[in-house]
């Protein structure tokens, strides 16, 4: 099962001491028969070249079905949207807990009324919807449960108002142990009008999970830091799948090998489509 495949890929991610694309190698030898990220990614790149079409290619070998309907989530379920829950709340002091993790937020009258807002859905349902869907995806070493290896267990909400990011999460770490320290979330305002709806291309609890998973890696992988960043990025488009949002992307990478070689190394959209790519690849591979 491709789940399983990941999840023992992420595991071996926490276990092991290597570190960067040492520790990918490791990961992927134990759980596959990949000699490391250089053979995967080769294999990859060769049954791209040699598929008879792209469409052959990402079902066949990575196991992307884009008229599926789903978006292509490693749990296999759609993502796309969220049932919100009746009752709302809002934190009574400038923190709360959640499933070990201590969420820390700015004084309510410091907020203006979107951010309010933003704060109440967060406490209410969509950080816990974002865990619960990291966890499912990828096991238990990846939470904030005092049991596991999590070295950090605080997250500061953060609000900016400008930017070419819906939310982006961010870390410090320790340089010699690489261990994490400080975990924060910036929510970007600007994408939401004057009546708090969420204005982003895709759903804010699709964007949630996305930069939640990287703060639940950074907080239990030693060294996150230096794992190759179409890695960090194709594992955070898995857990909430990205056939219909870069659908076009996709498919133009899937046609060239050539190209998708080249957005392995570059930046932005196509990397990042490329590193899914990957390891919806992997999964499916390793599965058989």
């Amino acid at each position: 099962m491709q789940r399983e495949v990941i999840r023992r890929f992420m595991r071996a991610l926490v276990e092991t001491p290597s570190i960067g694309r040492a520790a990918v190698d490791e990961a992927l030898r134990a759980c596959s028969n990949f000699d490391g990220l250089d053979g995967l990614i080769d294999r990859f790149l060769f049954d791209c070249e040699r598929a008879s079409s792209a469409e052959k290619f990402l079902i066949d070998k990575c196991g992307i079905d884009l008229d599926s309907g789903d978006t292509g989530s490693i749990i296999g379920v759609d993502t796309s949207s969220v049932v919100k829950p009746n009752v709302v709340d809002y934190p009574a002091t400038t923190s709360f807990e959640l499933d070990g993790l201590t969420v820390n937020v700015p004084p309510q009258n410091t907020l203006d009324k979107i951010q309010r807002l933003i704060v109440r859905n967060l406490y209410n349902w969509q950080l816990k919807g974002a865990l619960e869907l990291i966890q499912e995806s990828y096991g238990e070493n990846y939470s904030f449960d005092p049991r596991g290896a999590a070295t950090v267990r605080e997250l500061e909400i953060k609000f900016v108002s400008s930017g070419n990011f819906m939310a982006r999460a961010g870390h410090r770490y320790m340089l010699k142990t690489g261990a994490t320290s400080a975990l924060a979330l910036q929510i970007n305002t600007a994408y939401y009008d004057a009546d708090g709806t969420w204005t982003g291309e895709i759903s804010f609890e699709r964007v949630l999970a996305h930069e939640m998973t990287h703060a639940v890696m950074a907080a239990n992988i030693i060294h996150y830091a230096e794992l190759p960043a179409y890695i960090k990025e194709g594992i955070a488009e898995l857990t909430h799948g990205i056939n219909d949002q870069r659908r076009s992307m996709i498919e133009s990478l899937s046609s060239d090998a050539a190209t998708l070689r080249a957005a392995l190394s570059s930046s932005g959209g196509t990397m990042y489509a490329a590193g899914y790519m990957l390891m919806r690849y992997f999964a499916r591979q390793a599965a058989r």
